[in-house]
């Protein structure tokens, strides 16, 4: 039964009403009998009996006020339900932002948020009149409570709640607000917002109008309550990014990872920051250094054997501990596997002896590898014996003999991320070539042009410049100087060899729609085409892999060409592990269609039904694969994928399934942004002063505000109106204290002469006694 009174401990004061008559016992004066004849007079006055009723009076007011003063004290209520009112429908939104992850006294400001909120709903009235829903603002606005009336379910969802560390903004929520307010047909509702009032959620540079808007549209609808659960703002370390020098990494073979960092707000001189780099778990370097501003240092490392490494960076010094790790899972082989293609493989004529030279040359017993790649040569009609997908990338060099089968098994490979390398030369049969390999839809062809056939001589160079008579024009040579790919990095600016003459190329059509033309020769010839595939990427060369049309693989620049071409094709195998909070992890299924079950960082399981993908082909009409815009024909699809959403968490994720190979990848990490990095918030001034508090109520941090709910339209607290009546009741017996006293005085000067002319008058009527 809930209570009628907001402090009952303080009716133990109740028998302080007896003070004024314990007081008045205490000091009555005592009967005595005495013999005085002349005071009959006195002793039979009615004014005695007057004065000793208005003794009583004033004696009643007195306990009557201790009585006021001891019920305004323990503030009696009287509770809605007892005398009827309206239904009560709250709204409670949380910020779950990554900022209310920062350390606010002995708990985050998330905590403190969700403690208030859980207590808030508790303290709402029994009476089955309130109904409450919740929603946080985390990666995005999300209910978490639907409408309810079971108060003490609504308040444990709301405890066991936790930050996210995502960085919507705050006008997300409101919009869920009004929607949510607009669906219930709530005519009248308040809403709890509970927050940090980071800047970078109240005030998002893109979108700061919406917030403006989205508070405008709430409070017209709604009492608002603005709960501020921040700290002071403090300075912030923020570890920024953490990326290997290369993309491929093998082992053995040294790795640099860079790590940016940056102090964001005033630190302290006392306040260095330490910086620990640790491999699955064990520290492995630390350094100490003065942070004022974005900074980078590097950390070298060199795993010793083939595996998947985690790597982890953490900073430490601040109070803010969402963006002070950042972690990178690496798959470290002993190296990239190459399948080369060469229907001349073994003899003297074969483009692959250059090919397998550049991609791993030999070394002397005792030195360090300088390759990352490892080479392995087969006739084209062996494909159907390789594993392509143990294979990082595919060279295709000039040959006769392709085949449906070969040329399906090696696009399927691309397609799921593989790399494709294509030479040209006079072996290439350009019919088949343009017919296994060519589409003119873009997305269906592997060739980003068509073929056309050899060229060479004057059909190599579109405007020839004049020569001297009897001499021979110089062979068009590769531009690299003038090369901005990035597969080409290591040799911008620098000047081709003019020994790396190309004699002869393939001539091709203008390159399909999302092709790029990487390299030119000096004539302005495209030398190499790239274009999309899928998740892969495919490379032409339009000149050969061997001498036979060109004088490339007998310069430098070659070997570092054919290096930076293979790690640009293979690209990041670890991108898709290595996700920012919202990013989806996306990874073929090799079993069945069966659930996948994911561990999150917070060890809950969450369970992911694959869903069905088409093969695309080259061969294959657009309007069979997903992406055309038709859907997947079950029938025909040859393959599952899994889609992981639920990445509102930083830390790692595991597939839990006991087979090993479900997926190719079991692990993943997701790393939070810098975007809630910067901690400065608003106070009440700064936000009046920006969206004002019409309609909105401010509630400090030391403010009760499960109180103010409870009490909200709930409760009619009777305090005031026993001051009230107690101060009407010091004012009544001061005015009759001082009314009573007057009268008797006059009482008294009325009584005196009476009283003096009946003692004369008693004294000459008694007779003298005998014997005086």
């Amino acid at each position: 039964m809930p209570s009628i009174f907001k402090n009952p401990w303080m009716l133990a004061a109740v028998f302080a009403v007896a003070i004024p008559l314990i007081i008045e016992w205490l000091f009555r004066r005592r009967k005595r009998q005495v013999e005085l004849p002349t005071l009959r007079f006195l002793l039979n006055n009615k004014e005695q009996e007057k004065i000793r009723r208005q003794d009583r009076i004033l004696l009643i007011l007195r306990c009557l006020g201790i009585f006021a003063l001891v019920m305004a004290l323990a503030r009696p209520i009287i509770q809605r339900g007892w005398i009827g009112g309206q239904k009560r429908n709250i709204v409670i939104l949380l910020d779950a932002t990554a900022s209310m992850n920062q350390q606010v006294g002995v708990e985050s400001a998330f905590h403190s948020a969700t403690r208030k909120a859980a207590n808030l709903i508790r303290k709402l009235p029994r009476d089955n009149s309130a109904t409450v829903t919740v929603a946080t603002v985390g990666v995005d606005a999300r209910e978490v409570v639907v409408p309810t009336k079971n108060l003490d379910a609504a308040a444990n969802q709301v405890e066991e709640l936790r930050p996210t560390y995502g960085a919507a903004p705050i006008s997300d929520g409101l919009e869920w607000v009004r929607k949510q307010i607009e669906a219930q047909k709530w005519e009248q509702s308040e809403l709890y917002v509970f927050s940090d009032f980071q800047k970078q959620t109240w005030q998002p540079k893109e979108r700061a109008e919406r917030v403006g808007i989205g508070l405008g549209d709430v409070r017209s609808r709604c009492e608002t309550f603005l709960v501020d659960v921040g700290g002071e703002p403090a300075f912030n370390f923020v570890l920024k990014d953490l990326q290997p020098d290369t993309t491929v990494i093998t082992a053995s073979m040294p790795v640099t990872f860079s790590v940016t960092l940056d102090a964001i707000g005033k630190v302290p001189a006392d306040k260095p920051a330490l910086v620990r780099f640790s491999v699955d778990g064990v520290n492995m370097a630390t350094q100490q250094i003065t942070l004022t501003g974005e900074q980078t240092i590097q950390f070298k490392h060199l795993f010793p054997v083939a595996g998947e490494y985690l790597v982890e960076v953490s900073v430490s010094g601040d109070d803010f501990s969402a963006d002070n790790e950042r972690l990178y899972l690496c798959s470290v082989p002993d190296s990239y596997r190459v399948l080369i293609l060469d229907d001349r493989a073994g003899t003297d004529q074969a483009d692959s002896r250059f090919l397998a030279k550049a991609i791993a040359p030999a070394i002397r017993a005792g030195m360090p590898r300088v390759s990352h790649f490892s080479a392995n040569v087969v006739p084209p009609g062996q494909v159907a014996y390789e594993n392509v997908d143990s294979y990082a990338a595919i060279v295709l060099t000039a040959t006769g003999q392709l085949t449906e089968p070969v040329i399906r098994k090696i696009e399927r490979r691309v397609r799921d991320g593989g790399g494709l390398l294509i030479f040209c030369g006079p072996n290439v049969n350009v019919y088949d070539y343009n017919r296994l390999m060519f589409n003119t839809v873009p997305r269906l062809s592997m060739l980003p042009c068509k073929l056309i056939g050899p060229a060479g001589g004057a059909d190599m160079d579109p405007a020839p410049s004049p020569t001297a008579p009897g001499t021979q024009p110089d062979q068009p040579i590769p531009q690299f100087n003038l090369s901005q790919h990035p597969a080409l990095t290591h040799l911008y600016g620098i000047a081709s060899d003019k020994d790396a003459g190309v004699s002869q190329c393939m001539a091709i059509e203008k390159p399909l729609a999302g092709s790029n033309v990487m390299l030119k020769l000096s004539t302005g010839v495209p030398l190499m085409v790239e274009k999309p595939l899928g998740d892969g990427k495919v490379i032409l060369c339009t000149t050969t892999a061997g001498d036979e049309w060109s004088y490339l693989p007998a310069v430098q620049e070659y070997s570092v060409m054919i290096q930076e071409i293979l790690t640009y094709l293979v690209g990041n195998p670890d991108r898709g592990v290595n996700l920012e909070v919202n990013d989806p992890f996306v990874q073929p299924v090799y079993v069945s269609s069966q659930k996948i079950a994911f561990r999150c960082p917070d060890d809950s399981t969450v369970e992911v039904e694959p869903y069905v993908v088409g093969r695309l082909t080259t061969t294959q009409p657009a309007s069979t694969r997903p992406d055309s815009g038709d859907a997947a024909d079950p029938a025909n699809a040859v393959e599952y994928r899994v889609r992981f959403d639920q990445t509102a968490l930083r830390g790692k994720y595991e597939v839990v399934e006991r087979i090993q190979e479900v997926v190719p990848r079991r692990r993943f990490v997701v790393n939070q942004g810098s975007t809630e990095a910067d901690l400065s918030r608003l106070n009440e001034s700064e936000f009046k002063q920006a969206y004002s508090l019409s309609n909105m109520r401010w509630v400090d941090r030391d403010q009760a505000v499960e109180d103010l709910a409870a009490d909200l339209h709930t409760v009619i607290e009777l305090a005031v109106a026993f001051f009230v009546g107690l101060l009407a009741l010091l004012a009544g017996e001061s005015y009759l204290a001082w009314r009573f006293g007057r009268r008797r005085s006059e009482a008294i000067s009325d009584v005196l002469p009476e009283t003096a002319a009946g003692v004369a008058g008693g004294t000459a009527d008694r007779k003298p006694e005998a014997g005086r």
